[in-house]
C-alpha cells in the first residue's frame, strides 16, 4: 500500500435534496508519489502547464508532455493528469476527443498492469484546476475517461459547483480533495513528494 499523509481539506458535500452545499473539514490520505513523474493533459487543456509549473518551483524534476503515449511511458512511476479539454488545444495537437480519449485509456490499462505488477509502485493523480471553464462538453468526455480511474481527484471548487466529481469519487472509491483556491494545489504536491523535496 501507498504511504498516507493526512491533509485537511474543505469538502464540499452536495445534499441530495438540493437543499444547498454543506462545507466540512476532513482529512483525506495523500499517497506519497514516486519518481520519475509525468504531467501529462487529458483534453489538451493549457492546464497541464500550471501543475508543471508548480511542481518545478518546489523542485521537483518532471517530464512534461501533454501527448505522450502509452508507448513512450518509460519508467514513470507517477502521472499527474490535468484534465479539461479544449478544442484549441486539439486542433493544435491535430488530434480529436476521440483520439485522445484512446491514448488516455492505453495508458491507464498499462498503469493499472503495473500496479497489478507491482503494488504501492505507481500512482495516477487528475487534477481539475480549469474550474467552472472547464466544465463543457468537451471537458466532460475527459473527465469521464480520467476521473473514475484515477488514485486521487484533487479539484478546484469552482469546477465542482453541481458535486459531479464528489458524485464520481464516492461512487469508485477515491480519494477527493477539493481546492478554495487553485495556488494550493501546490501545497498538495508537496506533501505527495516530500520525500524528494529539500526543507
Amino acid at each position: 500500500m501507498f504511504a498516507k499523509k493526512k491533509f485537511l481539506v474543505f469538502m464540499v458535500l452536495v445534499m441530495a435534496l438540493s437543499i444547498g452545499s454543506l462545507v466540512q473539514a476532513e482529512e483525506v490520505e495523500i499517497p506519497s508519489g514516486k519518481l520519475p513523474i509525468l504531467v501529462t493533459s487529458a483534453g489538451q487543456s493549457p492546464d497541464d502547464n500550471m501543475i508543471r509549473v508548480l511542481a518545478t518551483r518546489l523542485g521537483l524534476e518532471v517530464k512534461h508532455d501533454p501527448l505522450i503515449t502509452v508507448d513512450e511511458l518509460g519508467d514513470i512511476k507517477t502521472i499527474l493528469f490535468a484534465i479539461g479539454g479544449s478544442a484549441k488545444g486539439l486542433g493544435e495537437a491535430g488530434i480529436d476527443i476521440r483520439d485522445e480519449e484512446q491514448r488516455i485509456k492505453e495508458i491507464l490499462d498499462r498503469m493499472d498492469e503495473l500496479k497489478e505488477e507491482e503494488p504501492g509502485e505507481y500512482l495516477v493523480v487528475g487534477f481539475h484546476i480549469g474550474g467552472e471553464g472547464r466544465r463543457g462538453d468537451l471537458s466532460q468526455r475527459s473527465i469521464d475517461a480520467v476521473s473514475p480511474r484515477v488514485d486521487l481527484l484533487v479539484v478546484w471548487e469552482e469546477g465542482n459547483q453541481d458535486g459531479l466529481f464528489t458524485r464520481i469519487a464516492e461512487e469508485n472509491g477515491i480519494p477527493l480533495i477539493i481546492l478554495e483556491f487553485v495556488r494550493d494545489t501546490q501545497n498538495v504536491l508537496a506533501e505527495m513528494f516530500a520525500e524528494y523535496i529539500e526543507n
